[in-house]
């Protein structure tokens, strides 16, 4: 959902983006799956949504967003970061960090 509102790279051609979009996923599977959730990892994860909300959106060549689009999606960006940052929080404290 972040990643419709924050946009990003797109590549040339469909075929690129289902590979290279369906190896992105498998590797953050697999990561997710051999990586324990620490204060460090939230600290990352802190940064990077800071990161996320100061460049977003992203803009592409084929879809030019105009001043009302940009400030409505960076908005966007912000409430879902928010909304998710607050629900990892509430499972760490929670003892749930096996769900992140």
């Amino acid at each position: 959902m972040i990643r419709k509102f924050s946009g990003g790279y797109h590549t040339k051609n469909l075929w690129s983006c289902v590979i290279g979009s369906s190896i992105l996923l498998l590797l953050c599977i697999h990561l997710s799956m051999h990586v324990a959730f620490s204060w460090k990892m939230g600290v990352i994860t802190g940064i990077s949504a800071v990161s996320l909300v100061v460049f977003s959106p992203v803009e592409n060549t084929n879809r030019a967003l105009d001043e009302s689009e940009r400030r409505a999606y960076k908005r966007t960006t912000f409430l879902l970061l928010m909304g998710f940052t607050a629900m990892a929080f509430i499972l760490f404290m929670e003892k749930y960090d096996n769900y992140l």
